[in-house]
């Protein structure tokens, strides 16, 4: 397990989704089906009669054809459960029909509606989460309750090896994924009221503050809604400056980091890693969002190089404040329940976010990654969020 764990960490948690439609697959297999039957049915009229090479080739087309209905079977069954064995036992099966009577291809359409049956259950989003989960942990709504202390315990190896850890989340085979900053680059997190994105920025606070001292690692938080980080975090010894609450005050100081950050790369001096955090920006963009816009392409373009990274959420994810400007600065997007799938769509380019449960269920969309993976989120108490100032 932490092999496999380990791999999704350094891969920047790429988890290939085999993403085949129900309605697709079996168009798939239905029209490698009909283009078996009837090669073989040629194939066994003209055997005695047409040159060798013709054969040849209708057999290799033959084989061909066969083959890649135990692919399709095989693919089938990593992504909603088909049975392995029935694609193997099809295999054979089609195998066996060029040396047998015409009138055997019948059990064709009968293998077709077996695999059907077995391999229709694909879901508009990944699927749930682990089956094993504690009872204990599990709310009325069906959301699952990840402590962070559980999730720092089961990863202590990944936050040793990562630069700047971020617990994700725990997929859907019950794996705890740790990310890395320094890999992941920037974050950008949509969700409407309650869904979790409040919570991952106190996750992420909580880890990095316990992995680094104030000379190692400092963060500038921004909360224009004065409601997560002022009353919080203004004595954390960790901070750049002040919590900002006010727009057109935050908008000064992300001039500052963009300024902190060119001069990082001019100088090429060890400095602290500086995380920067904004949660809902929606108030700064309205009160200049040409001006925000740019500090934050200013602050993302190299700012790995330079140790600077940055996370920002809403739960307002329109496309005039989710703009293609911001969206392109951020490499990892997460989505967490949002009420629509227009703004599922805004956020990660896809539906689906709207079905989520919330309190942390996610869909994590990391660098270079085709598909989001669903994740539960770890949960952080009061208590541990206080105790960060010390």
């Amino acid at each position: 397990m932490e092999n496999k764990t380990n791999n999704q960490v350094s891969d920047f948690i790429k988890t290939e989704v085999l993403k085949i439609e129900s309605r697709s697959f079996v168009v798939r297999i239905l029209g490698v089906l009909i283009g078996y039957a009837g090669i073989t049915l040629w194939l066994n009229s003209i055997r005695a009669t047409a040159p060798l090479w013709f054969v040849w080739v209708l057999i290799v087309i033959q084989f061909a054809l066969y083959f890649s209905i135990f692919v399709f079977s095989y693919q089938r069954s990593k992504v909603c459960g088909l049975n392995k064995s029935l694609g193997i036992v099809l295999f054979i099966t089609l195998a066996a029909l060029g040396r047998v009577n015409d009138w055997e291809l019948l059990i064709i359409p009968l293998l077709v509606v077996i695999m059907i049956v077995f391999s229709v259950r694909t879901k508009n989003i990944p699927e749930s989460l682990p089956p094993e989960r504690e009872p204990s942990h599990t709310e009325k709504d069906g959301s699952w309750i990840v402590p962070l202390e559980d999730f720092l315990e089961k990863t202590k190896n990944e936050f040793e090896s990562a630069k700047l850890p971020i617990p994700i989340g725990v997929d859907k085979n019950g794996y705890y994924v740790m990310g890395d900053l320094r890999k992941l680059g920037h974050i950008l997190i949509a969700g409407s009221t309650g869904s979790g994105k409040s919570t991952f920025n106190h996750v992420t606070i909580h880890t990095l503050t316990k992995k680094y001292s104030p000379e190692e690692l400092q963060f500038f938080l921004a909360d224009p809604k004065i409601v997560e980080f002022q009353s919080l975090y203004q004595n954390l010894p960790h901070l750049f400056s002040e919590v900002e609450v006010e727009s057109n005050k935050i908008l000064t100081v992300l001039e500052k980091l963009a300024e902190e950050k060119n001069n990082r790369l001019q100088e090429n001096k060890k400095k602290p890693y500086l995380v920067v955090i904004i949660d809902t920006f929606s108030d700064v963009g309205l009160q200049d969002m040409a001006s925000f816009e740019r500090y934050v392409q200013d602050i993302t373009e190299n700012g790995v190089k330079a140790g600077v990274h940055m996370i920002i959420c809403d739960s307002r994810p329109s496309k005039d404040l989710y703009t293609e400007k911001i969206k392109k600065c951020f490499p990892t997007k997460i989505a967490f329940n949002t009420a629509s799938s227009v703004d599922s769509e805004v956020i990660i380019g896809q539906k689906g976010a709207e079905r989520l449960l919330g309190r942390g269920d996610m869909l994590f969309l990391g660098p270079n990654q085709k598909e989001p993976t669903r994740l539960q989120a770890p949960w952080i108490s009061d208590e541990k969020i206080e105790n960060a100032n010390d």
